[in-house]
């Protein structure tokens, strides 16, 4: 990503995410299908860890997105996910 950057909405067309996310969590998020590793990630000119999350479906999929959203913000501002004040 670029700069302070850690995630990116991509159009309403498509409605994928790219991320950088922890190692752990950006494994986990393409072992389980959510997303694949970035191109550019596996070209090596980003970060190994940044992913495209693929566009949720419906509701059940949007609530998982949100959560890989989390981890990569937590993961941006030097926190664990646990450590995230959510209202």
């Amino acid at each position: 990503m670029v700069g302070t950057e850690f995630a990116r909405l991509q159009p309403l067309e498509d409605g994928s995410l790219h991320l950088v996310l922890p190692a752990k969590a950006a494994q986990e998020v393409v072992q389980k299908g959510w997303g694949e590793l970035h191109p550019a990630a596996r070209m090596g000119i980003i970060p190994a860890t940044a992913v495209m999350v693929y566009g949720p479906r419906d509701e059940r999929e949007l609530e998982v997105v949100w959560l890989i959203v989390l981890a990569a913000y937590a993961s941006a501002r030097g926190l664990a996910l646990e450590e995230l004040k959510i209202l």
